[in-house]
Order: structure tokens, then sequence, then C-alpha cells
């Protein structure tokens, strides 16, 4: 009762309550009709308000996902972040127009979701264009517009926006709870007349107190919720600058508790410091309590832990505001960037390599055009000579020897180049067995004696003879010392001196090439095993190479279990190169070391089958020189047609014939009368281990790679 009513005289006051039952009992007809339409009116409208927030958090949700997919495109590169992005993009449409349609007729309602279209479709378009410049014009670029601040400031308005119409939707919730209630109070009224009127004014007032509290705390557990939840650190402070809350991620990253840290102030809470300076930084919460705007924290800041742990952050921080615009506190969201500097760091790494990779390609590239021209240009010379009239059978031996001395230098520059690949590969076949180094290094050093001669070097050599057991793959032994003398002889001055040793100590062989020369520079001393690694590239200084003698020479003497190390004192104190390999625990028999001689030549019929005329005539002439029958065929038909009548005890067989290739025109040959008993050796430029399996399945005895090895293959045709 009012104190206003309380005045009037108490006659009155039952004559009015008489009158207000009586008018109660007269309306209650029309009263009750009117409140159960109102009833569920209100009840339908409320429900309109659920399904506005839901749509509303549908739409942020949508954009959320949208930035999370551009976030991790923009980290990683992956089109495979982009899921979350491409999801958002194809359903935020239908959530828009959910959105409008639940806007009805309400003209407040339709322009808060116009307005909500319009941010979203902007925000959009600027993920959009991020991840365009992420795929155009690299991650830089795309991370210019994200440092922008553009895409946060346009979340800000949606998320103002959306937050706006929720307390507006909540707002309408709560009106028109009271008026659902009312209209039933009213009801209960009409029915239990004024002795009712107390109770139900109490029931009203209970169940509208009840309601409201169980909204403030279902809201209040839904922000907790959302705010623990999320995947950023969020830290938030009163209008003083003391922290009010912690999500578990910003206990984490800071160290402190929430139930230690609040109450406390930010800058003891959240010490940041400038990574470069180690200058303390500003406080982001005091530059938006003093301004008002939202901050970014600047680039470069460190987060110092409690613990000490030091993390790359960013990210901003913003006012919270009441319904009068007053700042009620700064609400901050920060993330660890640590895995962002550590990718970055590793990109620019691999960029760096990149490049450095695309140089030495180049310098490759260049190295052996320079390499093949060399030897093409003393053949052509030679050849030249050769041809002029009236040269004196001096002048023709000397020709033919420089022909004959730059095949095989061409020959091995091609086996260094397929050795490497090899090697990459893990396709190269070792031949290990029990040997001693001893008569390896020797010949090793009678292989580059010439060039050693040439460049007048003086040779010390020290080998413990007997001593030098190792299992090892002869050959490629022999190629490891052979490079090793090589580089010192060709990277000293004229007239220098090399030391060669071989000793054993220990458990190891241990092999030194030792000069005087050029030397190596510390910065290229840690690289000088790698590929197309080479010194000075100056004219005055080049010796020619590919840069690739010492990455196969270091991988050969890996694949033998053994190291290599280089030493240089710098450019022009010479350099040593000490190579140890695991001693042999045994020496072997006599008999072991003991080789068949190869058995005496006899006259052969051979066939010569390949399409290259001036090959299939130079073998033919030196086969012929040497007492053999010799015919030639240039392709498969014609190998066919001349075997049956030759009967030849050998075919010499090319595989990259037109037409019918060697393996076809080998099998064949195996099926033939005539010629399935013959011995067939491939002569072919294709010399990979695959060609090699290949051939022997199609019926090869041998194969020889072109340019062919003379004294290899008289070799096979006197032993078979």
């Amino acid at each position: 009762m009012s104190p206003i009513t309380s005045n009037w005289p108490s006659q009155r006051r039952l004559s009015v309550w008489y009158a207000l039952a009586l008018g109660l009992l007269s309306l209650n007809a029309v009263v009750t009709y009117w409140n159960l339409r109102t009833i569920s009116q209100r009840r339908d409208q409320t429900s309109r308000t659920y399904d506005v927030i839901k749509s509303l958090g549908d739409v942020l949700s949508n954009l959320r996902d949208a930035e999370t997919g551009q976030r991790g495109f923009l980290l990683t590169g992956e089109e495979a972040y982009l899921e979350p992005y491409n999801r958002a993009v194809s359903t935020i449409d239908g959530s828009m127009e959910r959105l409008k349609e639940l806007a009805g007729g309400d003209p407040i309602r339709r322009s808060n979701a116009e307005k909500i279209e319009r941010i979203a479709k902007v925000k959009l378009a600027e993920l959009a264009g991020t991840l365009r410049l992420q795929r155009e014009q690299g991650f830089e670029a795309a991370l210019a517009v994200v440092k922008s601040g553009r895409g946060k400031a346009l979340m800000g308005a949606i998320v103002d926006q959306i937050v706006g119409q929720e307390s507006e939707e909540v707002a309408a919730r709560s009106r028109l709870r009271e008026e659902q209630s009312a209209a039933i109070a009213q009801t209960i009224l009409t029915f239990a007349v004024a002795s009712g009127l107390a109770l139900a004014l109490v029931v009203v007032i209970h169940h509208l107190s009840q309601l409201s509290r169980r909204e403030l705390a279902l809201r209040a557990e839904w922000l907790s919720t959302t705010l623990q939840s999320i995947g950023d650190a969020v830290i938030a402070t009163d209008p003083k600058g003391r922290v009010t809350f912690l999500n578990v991620i910003a206990e984490e990253l800071t160290g402190w508790t929430a139930a230690d840290a609040i109450g406390k102030a930010l800058d003891d809470v959240f010490p940041i410091c400038n990574e470069a300076t180690r200058e303390p930084s500003p406080n982001p919460v005091q530059k938006v309590l003093e301004t008002g705007r939202i901050q970014g924290l600047a680039n470069h800041t460190i987060l110092l832990a409690k613990d000490g742990v030091e993390r790359p952050i960013d990210d901003s921080a913003a006012p919270i505001r009441d319904d009068q615009g007053e700042i009620r506190g700064v609400v901050m969201v920060f993330r660890d960037i640590t895995q962002r500097k550590i990718d970055e760091s590793e990109r620019e790494r691999l960029n760096q390599e990149l490049r450095e990779n695309d140089t030495r390609k180049d310098e490759f590239l260049a190295m052996l055009a320079h390499e093949l021209r060399n030897p093409l240009a003393a053949i052509g010379g030679a050849v030249m000579v050769s041809k002029k009239a009236g040269v004196a059978p001096g002048r023709i031996d000397w020709a033919m020897e420089v022909v004959n001395r730059q095949v095989r230098h061409l020959t091995r520059l091609i086996e260094d180049l397929l050795d490497v690949a090899r090697i990459n590969r893990g396709k190269i076949d070792l031949r290990v067995g029990l040997v001693e180094a001893t008569p390896l290094l020797e010949s090793a050093v009678e292989s580059v004696r010439p060039l050693i001669e040439q460049r007048r070097h003086t040779l010390a050599i020290a080998i413990d003879r007997g001593a030098l057991w190792v299992e090892a793959d002869p050959t490629r032994l022999e190629q490891v010392v052979v490079n090793l003398l090589n580089n010192a002889a060709k990277y000293s001055d004229d007239g220098g001196r090399i030391e060669f040793s071989g000793v054993r100590e220990g458990d190891d062989v241990v092999i030194a090439v030792k000069d005087v020369g050029f030397g190596i520079s510390a910065d290229m001393l840690p690289r000088v095993f790698e590929m197309f690694i080479q010194g000075d590239r100056s004219l005055s200084r080049s010796e020619g190479g590919l840069g690739i003698g010492l990455t196969v020479v270091k991988k050969l003497v890996d694949l033998h279990g053994g190291t290599i190390t280089a030493e240089s004192d710098g450019p022009g104190r010479g350099s040593m190169f000490l190579v140890r390999l695991p001693a042999a625990s045994r020496p072997p028999t006599p008999e072991a070391s003991l080789s068949r001689p190869p058995g005496a030549l006899r006259s052969s019929r051979i066939l010569v089958v390949d399409d290259a005329a001036d090959h299939a005539q130079a073998l033919s002439m030196l086969l012929k020189c040497i007492g053999h029958e010799v015919r030639t065929a240039s392709h498969g038909e014609e190998a066919l047609a001349i075997a049956c009548d030759q009967r030849p005890e050998f075919i010499l067989l090319d595989i990259g014939l037109p037409g019918m290739d060697g393996y076809e025109v080998a099998s064949r040959l195996r099926r033939q009368e005539g010629s399935r008993d013959a011995v067939i050796i491939a002569v072919s430029g294709y010399g990979q281990d695959e060609d090699k399996r290949r051939s022997r399945e199609a019926g090869f005895d041998h194969h020889l790679v072109k340019p062919v090895d003379h004294d290899a293959l008289l070799a096979l045709l006197s032993r078979s």
C-alpha cells in the first residue's frame, strides 16, 4: 500500500478496495482473455530475443573462424589452415539472412542487422585482401596490412555492434518477462480478487528478482567461460589499473595465479620491455585510461614472467565502458608469439639458403660450361692439326695424345657428376674387400704425377709399407686419394711442395695430403666439403673444376666408415686434408693378393652395332688393327641379319638405337640361331645402375660406358 493511500480515511479506503474488487470481478473475463493473449505474445517475443542473440553469436563466431583461418594461413602459408575461413565465408550469409529475418518489422533490429552486415562485409573483404596479398606478394605484404590495425578495428566495431544489440535484446527480454509476469499476476489477481492481491504481488516481486539474479548469474558464467576458453591471454583491470581478472592463458604467460594477481597493479603482473633496448615499455592499460582509445602493443615487446621466462608478445588493450560511456576498466588481450618468431627466423634462414643455392647453381653452370669448352677446344685444335697436309708424324702423335688426354678428362668429369648423383640417391655400389692400401696410394701418386711434374712441385712421400690394411673398395679409395693429390697440385703456385703420407695410428689408417698452396679462408673452411663450393674464383687464381671433387671425397670416406677433415691457417698458408679409416683387423692371406694375368689375345669375329657412325667406325678400326674380324650395323634389323651370316663371337651393342632399342635387339639375338652363344657387351652412354640392371635382364653379358675404356674392352675380349 502506498504512503498516499495510507492517509485516506479507512471507510473510503474500503470503498475503493470494494470498487476495485467489483471492477476486477466485472473485468475478470475480459482481463483474463487479454492477459492470456498478452502472455502468449510476450512468450513469442521473448523467444525471438533468444533467437536474435543466438544469430548474433553465430555471426560473430563465423567472423572469428574466418579470422582464425586467416591467421593460420598467414603464419604457415598452408592452404589447409584456410578451412575455418572457407567454412565461415560459406555460412555467414545464411547467418545474416537469419538475423534479418528475425528482425521482422522491427526498425531497430533491422537497422542493427544492416549495420552488422555492412561491417561484416568490409571485414571479410579485409580478410580476403590479406589472403590475396599473401598469395601474390608474400607474407610481409600481408603482415603489413594486419599490422595496420584496420582488421582489428573492424572486428572491434563488429563486436561492439553485436554486444550492443545483445544488450538491447537482454533488456527487451527482461521487459517482456516483466510484462508477461505482470499479465500472469493480473490474471491471478482477477481470480483471487482482493484477498490474493498482496500474495500475488509478493510472488511477482520474488519471481522477478529471481529471474534477474538468474539472468545475471548466467551472463556472468557465460562471460567467464568465454574468457577462460579463448586461445589468447586476457587480463582485465579496474579504472585505477589494478588487476581484476586473468584467464588461464594469462596465468601461464605471466606466471601469476589469478588469486595472487587480483588487486595488484598491472605493472607488477605484466612487466614488459623493448626486445632490442631492454628498456621498459609503456603500460598499454595506462594509455587506454589516459586516451580512452584502443591501444596496440609496440613491436618487439617482451613479457617478463614471474618465473623469469621472457616471451615475445603482441596484441592490444581496449576500454570497458558503461551505458553512460564512462570507463569502468580495461581489458587487454595478448598472445605468445615465440613460435611465430621462430618460424620467421627459420623462413629467413631457408630463404637465405635458397638464395645461396641459386647463386651456387649459376656459378656451377658457368664453370661446367668452362670445363666442357676447354677439352673440346683442345680436341678441336688437335683434329685441325692432324688434318693439315704434310704434318709430321710426330705432330700427329701429339694430336692423338691431346685427344686421348682430353677424352679422359671429359670422362672423369662425367664420372664425377654421376658419382654425385649416385651418392645423393644412395645408389653407389661399393665393392668392399680386405685390401692393402699401400699399392693403392702409390698408384694414386702415379696417376697425379704428370700434373705434379708439370707444375714443378716437390712431392714428399711417407708410407708405412705392409701396415695399411683396410676394408675398402680399392677403386673408390684410390679415387679419394687422387682427388686430394690433384687438388693439392692444382691449388698451389708452380714450384710448391706437397707432402703425402699414409700411416697406421692405433686403430686407424691415416692418409694425409699437405700443401703450401693457396690455403682456405676461415669462413670457407667449414663449408669446403659442400657441393659446388670453391675458394677464389678470380681468373688469376682459377684452376678449373666444378667444386664437386671434395664433396665426392667426403661422401666416399663416409661410406667407408671413415672421417675427413680440412685444416688451413688461411689464404696463402696452405692446407692439409686428413682421412681416417678403420684399420683392418687382419691381413689377407698371400693367395688373396695374387692376381691372374690376362689371357693371350686371339682373333675373333666381332659385330659392332651403333647408330653413331663415327664411334662405330673408330671402334671397328681399332679392333681390326689388333687382328679381329669386324662388321658394323647401324640399327637392330641390320644387326640381326648380319649376325645370322657372320655368327659373331662378340657383339658390341649400343642401347640407344633408333626403332628397336638395344634391349630388344639383345633379347632377339639370344633367341636367334648364330648369335645365341655370342658374348654381348653393352657399349652405351647409359651408365646408371638401373641401366646396368636392365642390360643384364635383357641378356647382355657385360656393360661398358662410353667413352669406352679400351683396356677394359680388350681385357673382356681376351678373357671371354
